[in-house]
């Protein structure tokens, strides 16, 4: 049974660790991956360029990574975002979220492909307490287009969104070409020799099949 099963269901409490909490960045990314730890444990690892961030301990250049324990009950949610963010999804619309982050697209995301590759995506970042009275960086992803432009200066990180920028992700490779319309055989002209199977005529001229489908005639 797939670790992504019920991933469209999941309830989402984003979280993770890393980039510093109260902070936004523009992140590429650079592989996405299902990472077995020391204890047999499974953890979802976001790997990122930093293009931009307001934190001047993970400036421009930095390569930050976002780890999500599989085992914690917050796990598929906080894929749910990541994913639907990366592939330019509003986390808020839920509908088209948990309609196009399937099981299926999240074994994709976690496979050798690694089809999130190159892609931009937005976070913040902000300080909560946990049930137990603990600290934690709770991760808030947007997705993010990048054109060059300071995006730093306007708060939410929203305004970076390019509704639409992205093709889903099933279809982030080009679609094989349609085969070619099957050939008329006989062309036009061309009958079945009444008396030597595997010959055609036309009028005196006569050919064997494979020089009349290799156009020798």
């Amino acid at each position: 049974m797939s670790l992504f099963k019920g991933v469209n269901n999941a309830t989402m409490s984003l979280g993770g660790i890393y980039l510093n909490d109260g902070h936004k960045y523009l992140l590429e990314i650079s592989a996405t991956k299902l990472v077995v730890g020391r204890k047999s444990d499974n953890f979802f690892v976001g790997e990122f360029v930093v293009v931009e961030s307001d934190d001047p301990k993970i400036g421009t250049g930095s390569k930050p990574s976002w780890v999500c324990a599989m085992k914690q009950d917050a796990a598929l949610g906080n894929i749910l975002a990541y994913i639907g963010s990366a592939m330019g999804i509003n986390p808020q619309d839920d509908a088209r979220l948990r309609t196009e982050v399937t099981e299926d697209v999240s074994e994709l995301v976690v496979s050798a492909k690694n089809p999130l590759r190159g892609k931009f995506i937005g976070v913040v970042t902000k300080l909560v307490k946990t049930r137990a009275g603990g600290d934690f960086t709770k991760h808030y992803w947007e997705p993010a287009s990048y054109s060059g432009a300071s995006m730093l200066s306007d708060a939410p990180m929203a305004a970076a969104r390019a509704p639409g920028a992205y093709p889903p992700l099933a279809s982030a490779g080009a679609p094989p070409p349609p085969p070619p319309p099957p050939a008329v055989f006989p062309p036009s002209g061309w009958a079945v020799h009444p008396s030597s199977p595997g010959w055609y005529y036309q009028g005196q001229k006569v050919v064997s099949e494979a020089d009349l489908r290799a156009g020798r005639v």
